[in-house]
């Protein structure tokens, strides 16, 4: 019976599964994602809290104004970033595929596409490239920021961004403050009042649907 025991005991022992070495899970990855999200989230806020205030005070040409080539400067730094996190092991680059993405495209490529016809060429480029950054700054928005929690934050960053704005034009109207040039009027640092009125109107139409759906 002894015997037979011992039996049982090897036969039980050899049939028995040996414990394998665990696997190194996927866990970096899913660490290095949040904490890049949160940092080009924070980023985009500030950077639109931060955009319509930029001025230059020597500026004589109102109709090309720093805000572009800030916002320009911005974009070509977020897509630096999302390249340079692509380029991680175990980080994969998402490509958009909703129709959203698509319109933005194609509205980037009938801007760039526009500048066969145009009466100036350079002008014409100037004006798309402006423009196709804006839609690349929006792509990104909708596909790397894309959650609840960040859309409330870059909605209410977008607030606190027109209130600033309307308290230096505010400034500007009720305590004489010079220091930002201007065509006429009260205008911020947009250096025209009708630059300004559309600010402000595409933020607050932006903020009412905001604070509406989120």
């Amino acid at each position: 019976a002894a015997k037979r025991r011992t039996r049982s005991k090897k036969k039980y022992t050899e049939s028995s599964p040996r414990p394998r070495k665990q696997e190194s899970s996927p866990a970096a990855p899913q660490a290095v994602m949040p904490s890049f999200e949160s940092f080009l989230g924070w980023l985009a806020c500030l950077l639109i809290i931060v955009a319509p205030l930029v001025f230059n005070a020597g500026l004589r040409n109102f109709s090309d104004l720093p805000q572009r080539n800030f916002i320009q400067a911005a974009v070509a730094l977020f897509c630096v970033l999302v390249l340079l996190r692509a380029a991680l092991p175990h980080c994969r680059l998402d490509v958009p595929r909703s129709l959203c993405c698509f319109a933005l495209a194609a509205f980037a490529c009938w801007a760039l596409l526009s500048i066969l016809w145009s009466s100036s060429p350079y002008d014409a480029l100037y004006a798309s490239v402006h423009w196709s950054f804006c839609a690349f700054a929006a792509l990104g928005i909708v596909v790397w920021l894309r959650s609840d929690i960040w859309l409330t934050r870059i909605a209410g960053s977008i607030v606190v961004s027109g209130t600033l704005v309307s308290a230096v034009a505010l400034s500007q109207q009720f305590l004489g403050m010079d220091l930002i040039p201007s065509a006429r009027g009260l205008s911020a640092a947009f250096g025209n009042p009708n630059v300004l009125a559309e600010f402000l109107c595409i933020t607050i139409a932006f903020s009412a649907c905001a604070g509406w759906f989120l």
